[in-house]
């Protein structure tokens, strides 16, 4: 009788433990959470790294703006520099034609020019005097 209880107890000790443990479904939704929160983990890492990479484009961005700008300005300026020079060289030859039509004949002609160019910051000056005399008759 001893084995015959002793086999009994044992068997319902051993199906106490199967029946207390988690069943099929509670494992299935377990290992279903866990999945889930790799995945929102994973999710969130990828978001991320996007918005990285998107900040860094857009620092790249900016920096080649500005980049740009430079360019532009400095060009703008040479430009600018360029007109000024050309443009002094034409108000030189009109006002250099003033004074000898003027000046033709009896009369005197004065002309006067003076072209300074700024050194490195773009400041040109540009002065032209002209002066026609009365001519005697």
């Amino acid at each position: 009788m001893k084995k015959v209880v002793l086999s009994v107890f044992a068997v319902s000790t051993m199906m106490a433990f199967v029946s207390c443990g988690p069943s099929a479904e509670e494992l299935a939704k377990k290992a279903q959470a866990s999945a889930d929160s790799l995945m929102a983990v994973e999710a969130q890492q990828h978001m991320e790294d996007s918005l990285a990479m998107v900040a860094e484009a857009a620092k790249a961005g900016e920096a080649a703006m500005a980049d740009s700008l430079a360019k532009v300005a400095v060009k703008a300026h040479e430009d600018s520099l360029a007109a000024v020079a050309a443009g002094a060289k034409h108000t030189v030859k009109k006002a250099v034609k003033a004074v000898v039509k003027a000046g033709t004949g009896k009369g005197e002609g004065k002309i006067s020019t003076t072209i300074k160019a700024g050194a490195g910051k773009g400041e040109g000056k540009i002065s032209t005097t002209v002066k026609a005399g009365q001519g005697k008759g």
